[in-house]
């Protein structure tokens, strides 16, 4: 969606380990009010990094997708926990994390508005972004508008992925191209001009 992910991509040189003996173990958490853990950075279409106790993503470019590997090792099933406020965008704008990122840029993204009252799940591949799943949040799920902060939980186990927000599952889907990856954040702009501002907090990551 408008440019390369190496753009962005900060990587760990890690020696992978297996995680398959782990049940639904807390790995990694982050209130993000220690700076430096997690990686900053400007970029051509926006920037992303600490700011007053969240880490934020900016972007300033229509059409375009910031995503930050969170510092560990890459995972195959795991659940991610995160809430995520947004201080200015327009509506079709989306914020959410990915799972099953891959070294040439392949993964998932989970993500959501809460303005538009939608979630999608996308399967990237280079440039390209399919939407494996959208649905409309139904009037019994209560959102947070603009900055206060909805919960999202998002489950990719198998070829299941699963998206929570607010503790309602809001949508599913299944896919197989991507078996396991790095994870982290995400947000995205539509085809609007607009300045979008997702700030992240109380991050965490499951191995289940």
């Amino acid at each position: 969606m408008g440019f390369n992910w190496r753009h962005i991509l900060s990587l760990f040189c890690l020696s992978c380990s297996s995680w398959a003996a782990l049940a639904q173990v807390l790995v990694f958490e982050d209130s993000f009010d220690q700076e430096g853990i997690w990686d900053s950075r400007n970029l051509n279409v926006g920037r992303f990094g600490y700011e007053d106790g969240w880490f934020q993503i900016y972007i300033d470019k229509p059409d375009s997708f910031i995503y930050v590997p969170a510092p560990v090792l890459p995972a195959k099933d795991v659940r991610l926990e995160v809430d995520i406020s947004k201080r200015s965008g327009a509506a079709s704008d989306e914020a959410g994390v990915f799972c099953r990122l891959q070294l040439e840029g392949g993964h998932y993204e989970l993500m959501f508005s809460a303005e538009a009252r939608t979630s999608a799940i996308y399967r990237v591949n280079g440039d390209e972004y399919v939407a494996i799943g959208r649905a409309v949040l139904p009037p019994e799920i209560k959102l947070n508008a603009g900055q206060k902060p909805n919960h999202l939980r998002a489950e990719c186990v198998g070829s299941k992925l699963r998206l929570f927000v607010n503790d309602w599952l809001t949508l599913e889907a299944q896919d197989s191209n991507f078996e396991g990856g790095w994870v982290g954040l995400a947000a995205g702009t539509g085809t609007k001009v607009t300045q979008l501002t997702a700030d992240f907090d109380n991050f965490k990551l499951y191995v289940l």
